[in-house]
């Protein structure tokens, strides 16, 4: 799916923002309140051009979730998001 939402991306914004970077992240969400005895796993995805008009890269999570609370799984994965995009768009 992130493929396809990246090359349409692409496609919209190459005229208007070709000279620029472009980047999408993947969403993803913490478990529901229903399924809190299972074992919660999610992949967060990060598609990036290192510089203006070069071949895309990837980068790829696999988290698994332990905490108790809905509200620290959101904050986990809220920093696990912002440390992504951080390392791919400004470590590259």
């Amino acid at each position: 799916m992130i493929d396809y939402e990246y090359d349409l991306l692409l496609s919209r914004l190459d005229s208007v923002r070709g000279d620029k970077r472009v980047s999408l992240c993947s969403p993803i969400r913490s478990r529901p309140a229903a399924t809190r005895t299972r074992r919660f796993q999610r992949l967060a995805r990060v598609k990036f051009q290192p510089q203006p008009r070069a071949e895309a890269s990837q980068v790829m999570i696999h988290v698994r979730l332990l905490d108790e609370e809905n509200l620290h799984e959101q904050e986990a994965l809220g920093i696990i998001g912002v440390n992504l995009i951080f390392g791919a768009l400004f470590q590259a």
